[in-house]
């Protein structure tokens, strides 16, 4: 789950900007121990962090469950963000077609599959907790399409941030929320819904993505974005920033050149 955002009076680096929010609990970011890493929590916590900063004419770049967040958090502030960028990233915005698009998606999703097995299993808990052990698998099973990139190094760089129970709490939290139906998604007014819909907006899809599938979630954004623009990577899968790092970033910098 990941969600990047910029202002433009700061700094960034490569084509990813540099501040990195909204999802403690995952890579290097801080674990707490005191929430449920519900969606709901996410999204409080890249609110506090922007109202504090008052941060304004944002640029959000949503991948994975941090669609929810960050579209979460567009629903409670529209006027501070500028112009959203999807990288496999779900767009939940009150569409009447959201719930049953999920669900289809959640019945061919092998991840999603697993996760409610495991939780019906009571196993959830023990599998999860053991990411630091499992973390390949893991990426796999959600569509991790170039396996020349798997060195030991790279194996190490996903797995230690997960090197206890502990630390594992976000990502328990997640699929905990998911299976036990605990994920609150934002519901934003027509007037809300109306604003947002003339953002500039970009969707990257890897059409090898297993857990969100292209044919799912481009409605989707399509349904929220009318205007906005649509790529799907015919190479790429699940984490398109590590299966077409080269297309993306560039994609990325093209909109955002454009957009200014």
């Amino acid at each position: 789950m990941g969600l990047f955002i910029s202002a433009p009076d700061q700094s960034t680096f490569g084509c990813i900007p540099d501040h990195c929010t909204g999802s403690y609990g995952f890579g290097k970011s801080e674990t707490p121990t005191d929430r449920t890493h519900w969606l709901q929590d996410h999204i409080n916590n890249l609110e506090k962090f922007v109202v504090d900063l008052n941060l304004k004419d944002i640029t959000l770049v949503i991948n994975d469950f941090g669609g929810a967040v960050g579209m979460g958090f567009t629903a409670r502030h529209p006027n501070r963000v500028a112009r959203i960028i999807s990288v496999n990233g779900p767009t939940p915005f009150g569409q009447p077609e959201l719930g049953s698009l999920f669900e289809a998606n959640l019945k061919v999703s092998p991840w999603f599959q697993w996760i409610l097995q495991a939780e019906e299993n009571g196993k959830l808990e023990t599998v999860l907790n053991e990411l630091h052990y499992n973390i390949l698998s893991t990426l796999k099973l959600n569509g991790f399409e170039r396996n020349e990139l798997i060195t030991d190094n790279w194996i190490d760089a996903y797995r230690t941030p997960f090197a206890s129970a502990e630390e594992c709490l976000g990502a328990l939290g997640w699929a905990k929320g998911l299976a036990a139906g605990k994920h609150q998604f934002e519901e934003p007014t027509a007037e809300v819904k109306a604003h947002v819909s003339k953002l500039p907006a970009m969707a990257i899809w890897g059409k090898a993505d297993k857990t969100l599938q292209s044919r799912y979630f481009l409605p989707l954004f399509k349904a929220v974005f009318p205007e906005g623009l649509v790529y799907e990577l015919e190479k790429a899968g699940h984490y398109s920033l590590e299966d077409a790092p080269e297309v993306t970033c560039l994609l990325i910098r093209q909109f955002l050149e454009l957009t200014r």
